[in-house]
């Protein structure tokens, strides 16, 4: 998980963690249902991180050999783009998204819950973060500036020029845009306004995915996975603790 994500969890259950009120109980923890949850998010992302470091970068030999006529015709593109700015932007909405769930502090209700709800978001975004750097090293998909001849050597002989798939910006995103809208949707199942939320959900993690495209630093299909992936999890760890 990013530190930036932790320091964020850290702080709202700081601010919104209350003990004399009591919870209204929409959501409840049970260690049969924990454990396999947190034992998948430790055993994915030490796996990750494992595989990470013996990974190795690829060779000036493998530049050369690559061809983006093998690729997918909704992949190719990508492989032609690259934009700094594009990049910045997609951090910016990445710990902006991260932020989300903190709009939950300003109802008096999952106000109440903060603690678990926390535990519930901890849990999304690890399990989340294991999956995606798992299969990334597994994968070891080559980003698509690394079939830009005129793109700075340096990167594309990293070890970060193999983890193209999938897009972690675009799951964490996703992750946390639709844990949050499946929170405040539990909370006000009735309210007006759950097409909003829901919509506003579903295009922030998308705006990410096409941002990382126009960076030059992942596929169409990158996205679409890990936009897929992202969101079931941020959607069923509530479900799943209802």
């Amino acid at each position: 998980m990013h530190l930036f994500q932790f320091l964020c969890l850290l702080s709202w259950l700081c601010l919104g963690f209350q003990p004399n009120i009591k919870a209204q109980n929409i959501y409840q923890l049970n260690a049969r249902r924990e454990a396999p949850v947190i034992g998948l998010s430790l055993a994915s992302g030490w796996g990750g991180w494992s595989l990470g470091r013996h990974a190795s970068p690829l060779t000036p030999a493998d530049l050369a050999a690559l061809d983006r006529k093998r690729l997918m015709p909704m992949d190719r593109k990508s492989t032609y783009w690259q934009s700094n700015r594009a990049k910045k932007a997609s951090d910016l909405v990445f710990y902006g998204a991260t932020l989300a769930p903190l709009v939950l502090l300003a109802d008096p209700n999952t106000r109440k819950e903060a603690a678990v709800i926390s535990v519930l978001y901890l849990e999304t975004l690890s399990l989340n973060s294991g999956l995606t750097e798992l299969t990334k090293n597994l994968a070891k998909r080559s980003r698509p500036y690394t079939y830009k001849p005129d793109y700075p050597l340096a990167p594309k002989l990293g070890r970060d020029a193999r983890k193209s798939f999938f897009s972690g910006h675009t799951s964490s995103t996703a992750a946390s845009c639709f844990f949050a809208a499946k929170v405040w949707s539990d909370y006000h199942s009735g309210n007006r306004w759950k097409p909003l939320v829901w919509a506003t959900a579903a295009s922030i993690p998308a705006i990410t995915g096409f941002l990382r495209m126009r960076a030059g630093k992942h596929f169409f299909t990158d996205v679409a996975v890990g936009y897929s992936i992202g969101a079931t999890i941020g959607y069923l760890i509530p479900v799943l603790h209802r």
